[in-house]
């Protein structure tokens, strides 16, 4: 009897609060995102498709050169989000979806820390770049769903699509 008198009295003095109007939230624009280490050499290719919440679309296409060499897959990977993010604001994009293969660039954006150069300046500039945007998220996605953004990086330094051998033709 106690606990009813006590949680009616709870009851009788509960304050209700006025219901807040629900807050728009910014058009979100999808993008799928992939790199490409050449190796022996300082160049990397990145991809990248933009899909806009209209439905309007996108491609990046373009050859990174890297002072020195190239490291590593993992470099090439962190350039083509950091390409892709530089393209989305560019555009006017407020909220994005990264969907990316590579784990390390998705842990990284997330908020891992790599202390090895150059990367861990690479993943500083990424995250520096999604907290620009007012809402962003990163997730991996497998290999055979990012595949336009792979062919688009393989294509910026020549390479032909993955499981493709391209040779050069003979002379007739």
């Amino acid at each position: 009897m106690e606990s009813r008198r006590a949680a009616g009295m709870v009851a009788d003095r509960a304050v209700v609060l006025p219901v807040s109007e629900p807050v728009a939230r910014a058009p979100r624009w999808t993008i799928h995102c992939d790199g490409t280490a050449l190796p022996r050499g300082a160049r990397a290719g990145l991809g990248a498709v933009l899909l806009g919440p209209d439905g309007e679309r996108h491609t990046l296409s373009e050859v990174a050169v890297v002072a020195g060499r190239l490291g590593c897959a993992n470099q090439a990977e962190t350039l083509a989000l950091i390409a892709a993010l530089r393209a989305a604001a560019r555009l006017g994009a407020r909220a994005v979806d990264v969907r990316c293969d590579s784990a390390f660039v998705v842990t990284e954006a997330r908020g891992a820390r790599t202390q090895k150069e150059p990367l861990a300046g690479l993943t500083a500039e990424s995250r520096r770049l999604l907290s620009g945007f007012e809402e962003a998220e990163v997730s991996w996605v497998p290999r055979r769903r990012n595949g336009e953004a792979d062919a688009l990086a393989r294509g910026a330094v020549g390479l032909g699509p993955k499981g493709v051998v391209m040779r050069p033709r003979k002379g007739r």
